[in-house]
């Protein structure tokens, strides 16, 4: 239901808090069986703005942190989950 997903969203929201966190602990903080699930939550805060994304391809980590909405071009980043 979309109000449970909006809560879901300010929920991670809070989570995530000021600093810049590993993409991989933090969709996996709630077990296998919630992983796709904040995924999906996490994509929807990155295609909104209110999340980014930071990739460290030399040490193969995924960063994300707390940003807000900028009006520049959108696009696409695909992470494995």
């Amino acid at each position: 239901e979309e109000a449970d997903l909006e809560r879901e969203m300010e929920r991670l929201l809070s989570e995530i808090g000021r600093g810049m966190i590993d993409y991989y602990d933090f969709v996996g903080r709630e077990g296998e069986d919630r992983k796709v699930f904040r995924a999906l939550v996490l994509s929807f805060l990155m295609m909104s703005g209110l999340v980014g994304v930071v990739q460290d391809p030399l040490k193969d980590r995924v960063w994300i942190f707390r940003s807000r909405p900028k009006n520049i071009d959108r696009h696409s980043v695909a992470l494995p989950i």
